[in-house]
């Protein structure tokens, strides 16, 4: 048996917009954002109340493949002394960190342009 949640708009204890599985809930959320809601949105499940800000449900461009994605899917990959570089997708993210181990050109501290007095 699937958990179901509540999702409602705007206040934690608001009256909720519809009941269903977590997947049908943030569906529900971006489909109301994308028609220009843009408050907050609050899922409840089993007396515990989750916040989804109306920011993570934008759509924007993967630096990597261009194609368009929520900010909540995007992935932060990190460079090869594990310093946070960029966010990307989930299949960009499964290609660059699967492949390389890091994103971004290899790099140590001869690279770095630090003046002698630094």
């Amino acid at each position: 048996m699937k958990d179901l949640f509540e999702l409602s708009l705007g206040r934690e204890y608001s009256k909720s917009i519809v009941s269903g599985t977590y997947d049908e809930c943030i569906q529900e959320a971006c489909r109301l954002h994308d028609e220009g809601e843009d408050d907050n949105f609050f899922l409840k499940n089993s007396g515990q109340t989750m916040l989804i800000r109306s920011h993570t449900l934008e759509k924007v461009e993967c630096p990597v493949c261009g194609k368009e994605a929520r900010v909540y899917n995007l992935l932060m990959t990190h460079d090869c002394h594990g310093i946070p570089y960029r966010k990307v997708c989930p299949a960009c993210y499964d290609r660059i960190m699967n492949d390389r181990g890091f994103d971004g050109e290899e790099y140590s501290e001869i690279d770095e342009n630090l003046d002698y007095d630094y």
